[in-house]
Formats: C-alpha cells, sequence, structure tokens
C-alpha cells in the first residue's frame, strides 16, 4: 500500500500574525493548491479548498453526506420574533399571537409549525407573495426559503393562509 504525500504549511501575513493559518494539502503529484485544502485559521474557522474562511464552516464546492443536516429547533410560546439562526421554529402558543421573521440569506431554509392551539400571524420582513403568513391548526406547517424577492413559501402541512 502506498501512503500520499502529504504537506503541511503555515501562512501568516508579513506584518502579524493574524491570518495565521494551517493548510493541510494532499494531491497526487504532491504540489500544493487550494482546491484540495483544509484550513484552520486561529479564530477557529475551517475552510475546505479556500484560503480565508469567514464562517464556523465555509466550504468551497458541493458537500456531500451519507446522514442527516441537523439545523437546531426555536420554541417559541408568545409574541416576538422567529429566529433565522435556526432551521426550525415550533409555535407552542394558545392564544392569537403577532410574529415577525426577518429577511434571510439567499437559499436559506427555513420551516415553521404550530404545535399550540392558537394562531400565529407571521409578518416577515419580505414575503415574495404576500405580506402574512397564518397558522391557525395544531400541527401546521410552512416550508420557505429565501431567494432575491423574499421569502416564499415552497411546501406545506395543513392549510396555513399567505395573504
Amino acid at each position: 500500500i502506498r501512503r500520499p504525500p502529504r504537506s503541511t504549511h503555515c501562512i501568516s501575513s508579513a506584518a502579524s500574525d493574524v491570518y495565521k493559518r494551517q493548510v493541510l494539502t494532499y494531491n497526487e503529484s504532491g504540489t500544493t493548491n487550494l482546491d484540495n485544502a483544509l484550513v484552520f485559521n486561529r479564530f477557529g474557522r475551517l475552510a475546505v479548498g479556500d484560503d480565508n474562511p469567514t464562517e464556523k464552516l465555509d466550504v468551497r464546492g458541493n458537500i456531500k453526506s451519507t446522514g442527516s443536516y441537523i439545523g437546531g429547533t426555536q420554541s417559541i410560546a408568545s409574541a416576538g420574533a422567529i429566529n433565522v439562526t435556526t432551521l426550525h421554529t415550533e409555535i407552542t402558543s394558545s392564544s392569537v399571537e403577532a410574529y415577525t421573521l426577518a429577511d434571510g440569506v439567499a437559499g436559506q431554509l427555513k420551516t415553521i409549525t404550530m404545535l399550540g392551539s392558537g394562531v400565529a400571524n407571521i409578518t416577515p420582513t419580505t414575503l415574495s407573495n404576500g405580506t402574512t403568513i397564518q397558522l391557525d391548526n395544531t400541527h401546521e406547517s410552512v416550508i420557505l426559503i429565501y431567494g432575491s424577492s423574499g421569502w416564499q413559501a415552497i411546501g406545506s402541512f395543513g392549510a396555513p393562509t399567505i395573504s
């Protein structure tokens, strides 16, 4: 069994080590390039195929997974803001409540489910085909995607009202 060539490089700017990174690369010829690099910066960010991670995980290219994506859940019981930092929000209110939803980033998915017996009137900052989403039955749900024209419903369970 032949082991592939590996290389480890430390890159830093001339003025300071603010940009200090550890670059781990592998390719058949043993040369260094960023197409297959793992870059860890001093802020705890990891990049794959890029040399300047701007998020905790920054990947240039497609991601393949044989497991599940788990994006976190927000549980909210009374009027307020539905966050855009978790994939899913569960509303547990038993009364009529008003909620807001801020703009997301292009391609972002958001699911919202009514688990309580109340009515949720959700007003996104930008909704592509209306101004309000209403969930008024237990287990009623809406699946949204954010695009250039704002949030757009791409699926639902039950009969949420978009007006």
